[in-house]
């Protein structure tokens, strides 16, 4: 920086350092990404998928409830309760998950030197993570895209690739090969009514088969031959797909069960 010319007045506080721009950090590194990095992680979402450290087939989940540095905790919170989803990982070498309700995931048999994409998935009333993907091919333009699934939120999009080919064969997983997905254009719901008729006998214990039972169970409706049943006096829900009477249903009884937004 210059000196200032004879004439001019210059004060304390007109004198700048004279330092590079990009180091703006504190500790670390005291480069700027050094900083973003810092500030990413004082506001980082609830729920996270980082890859390893080194880079391989796994990626790690982060938790649930994340505790800020000023020890100010955030979370996600719906269907009246606290997301509860642990620490893990997600294998896709193995194709198996070590958090939430789903343990595992199908994986695909691209050839050698392909490209594909995979999109990872939360459920909130199911607790759980799943993987899809696309189809593969020799160009990432030309792979496809993975399909949403119903009742599922879309966390990331991977774009993956092969270079010896064959089912769990996948080069190391970086931040570069991580999409994370701020929003979504799909609007992709799992069905929200489900209607069984008692046959045979007067049954008590029905097993939902195209609909999951919220986590907030005052909003299952359910419903007797039109006639709406109350939560807990008349029904149970033991589990996210099965429903029990207090009383048993008789034969040819109409029962609806709804899922309320």
């Amino acid at each position: 920086m210059s000196a200032p010319r004879p004439e001019s007045v210059t004060r304390l506080t007109d004198i700048v350092v004279d330092k590079v721009l990009s180091r703006l950090a504190t500790s670390g590194s005291s480069l700027a990404d050094d900083f973003v990095t810092r500030v990413n992680q004082a506001l980082g979402s609830p729920v996270e998928i980082t890859p390893n450290t080194p880079a391989s087939s796994v990626l790690n989940v982060g938790v649930s409830t994340y505790t800020l540095p000023s020890g100010a905790r955030i979370g996600i919170y719906g269907d009246s309760s606290l997301l509860a989803l642990s620490v893990g990982t997600i294998d896709f070498a193995s194709g198996t998950i070590s958090t939430g309700s789903n343990a595992s995931f199908s994986l695909p048999n691209p050839a050698a030197g392909q490209y594909l994409r995979a999109l990872i998935h939360f459920s909130k009333d199911l607790l759980a993570l799943s993987v899809t993907f696309g189809t593969p091919d020799a160009s990432l333009a030309a792979a496809g895209y993975p399909p949403a699934l119903a009742g599922y939120s879309p966390l990331v999009l991977l774009e993956l690739h092969s270079t010896a080919g064959g089912i769990g064969s996948f080069d190391a997983i970086a931040a570069g090969n991580i999409i994370y997905l701020v929003g979504s254009l799909s609007s992709a719901k799992g069905p929200v009514l489900e209607q069984q008729t008692v046959s045979g006998s007067p049954q008590t214990l029905f097993t939902l088969t195209t609909i999951v039972a919220p986590a907030n169970r005052l909003k299952l409706k359910v419903s007797v031959n039109g006639v709406e049943q109350f939560y807990p006096e008349d029904f149970s829900v033991p589990s996210n797909t099965t429903v029990s009477f207090t009383n048993a249903q008789p034969i040819n009884a109409e029962v609806s069960f709804e899922v309320l937004n």
